[in-house]
This record gives C-alpha cells, structure tokens and sequence, in this order.
C-alpha cells in the first residue's frame, strides 16, 4: 500500500490519523514543518542540489551551504574566506581583479574578492527548503520518503504531549527510514572510494 503524500494538505491528513486530531490545523502544520526542515538537515542530500550561475554579487534565497564557486570565464575554483579575513585585509572592499575568494554576507549573498563583475561564475549549493505554508506546498522530499516528516512530526507532538514513550517509539521509527534513506542515495555514490 502507498501513501499518498503530495502535498502539505495531505501530509497533515496522515498526521493527524496517528492520533493527533485534537491539534489545530496551525499547530500540525508547523509540527510538520518542523519534521521536514530536521529531515532535509540529516544529510546533504541529491533533491536539496542546485546551481546558479550569474556574475557577482549572487544572492541566493534559499542558499544553504555552498559546495563551490567556480569562475566559468577562466575556470578558476575560487576559495572560500570569512568575511571578517576579507575586511582585514581590505576594510573598504574596493580592491577589484582576478577573484581568489567568495564569502557570504546576510547569509544569501555570496561576494568574491578581489571583487568582479564581469566574469560569470558558477555556484553550486545545497538549498534550504521554504517552508510549508499553503496546504498544496510540495515538500523538496521524494514521495518515497516523505513519510519520514510524518514520523519526525510525530516524535515531537509527543514530546510537547510529555509522552516520552510515543515519542522514543517514534524516534526509532524514523531513525530507522532514515538510515535505509541514507542507504539509497549512498548506493548512488558508488563510484567513491571506500577509504580516503
């Protein structure tokens, strides 16, 4: 038997068949919410992957962490460097050439330096999920596993309930879709090396 688990509307109507019906519409969706950010933050995982290539400044809405920064022009992998290095360096960051470095600033902004603004460069990162706000919100998560956000979900609707028992049963059915999960997208890694 298959779940049907397209959207936030029907996530909830899962949810609240575990036992959960007293809960107001609000409350299981940000239980729910709350569920599917913890399971897009177990792993870096392929759905999560997205690339922009534009040139500097790039801001990123849902950026989470950056994998790299590649200058597309010369093909050039620039470097990553704290913003607060970058201003040791130059304070007023007027400094303009061949960028060796990106840094981020506001948390979606990515910048390189020395700054450039004619090469095209590509980023590649890891999104952040928006959250599910609208009952036809489609969660990132293949429908496979989408049933691991009810289970997170319903770990901690008991833990609020002080029902530490659902919520360790919980936990433990989640931990173990989580670990065949992370099984599935290592077997597509299969062309890395045991050891490094």
């Amino acid at each position: 038997m298959s779940l049907e688990l397209d959207d936030l509307s029907e996530l909830r109507t899962e949810f609240l068949a575990r036992g959960f019906t007293y809960l107001s519409t609000t409350r299981a969706n940000r239980y729910l919410s709350l569920g599917y950010f913890q399971l897009c933050d177990e792993y870096d995982w392929p759905f999560l992957e997205a690339s922009n290539s534009a040139v500097m400044p790039q801001t990123l809405t849902d950026l989470g962490k950056v994998e790299s920064v590649v200058n597309s022009t010369n093909e050039l992998k620039i470097l990553p460097l704290d913003r607060r290095i970058v201003t040791d360096m130059d304070p007023s960051l007027n400094d303009t050439g061949t960028a060796e470095h990106y840094y981020i600033t506001a948390s979606t902004t990515i910048n390189v330096y020395p700054a450039n603004t004619s090469d095209t460069f590509l980023v590649r990162y890891w999104k952040t999920p928006a959250d599910l706000t609208s009952d036809s919100s489609t969660p990132l998560v293949p429908a496979r596993w989408r049933y691991l956000i009810i289970e997170a979900a319903v770990r901690k609707a008991y833990q609020d309930s002080d029902n530490y028992d659902l919520a360790r049963s919980a936990k433990e059915e989640y931990l173990d879709g989580l670990t065949k999960m992370l099984e599935t997208y290592a077997v597509q890694q299969h062309d890395r090396p045991d050891e490094i």
